[in-house]
């Protein structure tokens, strides 16, 4: 019995993480010929029930002690440990990590696959996710920061230069007959925007600031939207507590609907993700335009192929946009940010017709292969 353990934060209803629990779950199966797929949790019970991932934490079953037993057994009969997409090692993370006996077991292959290195907020933490990924069989790295730190710091294990898992989900949509084609052609205009929680966008203890932020924004969105005949939809992609997207997609409904009682608005719509990554994949392709807070945002956007301007939080997101060569012009960082220089970046995108990137997608499907392709090397 082929039993893969998968490690990280999927199943807690962030669309990014979740695309990679679904991603990794279809390359095992169809590379590794995995018939058990394990992770922790998951919020939805869509992963366990539409993806056939089983559950450390059994959504039918509630008895005592039984999420321990659960994860003794399954670590015991594991084939191989998979850490599985994204910046999984944190400061904080890597600590924890060096701390579990999975990571002390030689003899059961531990996997990194689709992750980032970095960034790193001390050199004890950059020394000790080297230590990290040291103890692994094999790590494939999602961006090209990642791939040159690892060269340049002689990582002498077996990795490669990869992409981010989610780019394929498209593929696992068409084998499983659920893909429905949209035409590029003659949409309506629209912009689909993905907000970013509160707690990690501008000031984590001064909602006011923030509020304030989101009004400004929302506004200057919506003045230039209204003023093209763009509608817009906004994507709420992480709904767990600690990072939920709604409460920012919710300020920004307010301040136009607060502002513009009696005045001509826009049509607004609110997209929640369900935790089927799918999903919200799908629903993008509506979208003629993406701005996005939200790294999976950008990256659905170019999964998609749709024109994208990034609004950078995190190193990630700028290392997304270097590793695909997103038009310089269209990366804004949000801080310090400016909402006259975005207003007038705002008007240029909207003119767009096509993604303003050098990397090419289907060049980009094939690094994401790499994830998967060659397991036999792995172990």
């Amino acid at each position: 019995m082929n039993v893969y353990y998968l490690l990280g934060w999927h199943g807690n209803l962030n669309a990014g993480d979740d695309a990679f629990a679904i991603v990794t779950a279809w390359g095992l199966r169809k590379y590794a010929q995995a018939n058990s797929i394990i992770m922790e949790a998951d919020s939805s019970k869509l992963l366990y029930k539409k993806h056939n991932i089983k559950l450390i934490q059994h959504p039918q079953f509630r008895i005592p002690g039984l999420s321990r037993l659960r994860r003794k057994y399954y670590s015991s009969i594991a084939k191989s440990f998979i850490y599985a997409g994204g910046t999984l090692f944190t400061a904080n993370q890597v600590d924890l990590i060096l701390k579990q006996k999975i990571t002390k077991d030689t003899k059961t292959p531990r996997l990194a696959l689709g992750v980032s290195a970095g960034p790193f907020v001390s050199s004890q933490h950059e020394k000790k996710t080297l230590e990290v990924f040291k103890s692994m069989n094999y790590v494939s790295f999602r961006d090209d920061f990642s791939y040159q730190w690892a060269k340049a710091s002689d990582l002498d294990i077996s990795y490669t230069q990869a992409f981010d898992m989610a780019i394929l989900l498209p593929r696992i949509l068409l084998e499983c007959k659920e893909k429905k084609e949209t035409q590029n052609l003659d949409k309506p205009p629209t912009i689909g925007i993905s907000l970013l929680g509160f707690n990690i966008l501008k000031n984590k203890n001064n909602w006011k600031q923030d509020l304030k932020w989101i009004r400004n924004f929302a506004e200057t969105t919506h003045e230039v939207a209204l003023g093209k005949n763009f509608k817009i939809i906004l994507y709420s992609f992480c709904r767990h507590p600690w990072y939920n997207d709604d409460l920012a997609c919710e300020a920004f409904l307010d301040a136009i609907l607060s502002n513009n009682i009696n005045k001509n608005n826009c049509e607004i719509e609110l997209f929640k993700h369900n935790g089927d990554a799918t999903r919200i994949l799908s629903d993008m392709k509506r979208c003629s335009h993406i701005i996005s807070m939200r790294l999976h945002g950008c990256i659905f956007a170019y999964t998609n192929q749709t024109p994208l301007l990034m609004l950078n939080y995190h190193a990630k997101c700028r290392d997304f946009g270097k590793t695909v060569g997103l038009d310089e012009q269209f990366c804004l960082d949000l801080s310090p940010f400016d909402i006259k220089s975005y207003k007038n970046t705002l008007n240029n995108f909207l003119e767009t017709k096509s993604i303003a990137t050098t990397l090419p997608y289907k060049r980009a499907l094939e690094k994401a292969m790499l994830n998967f392709e060659g397991y036999d090397n792995w172990i």
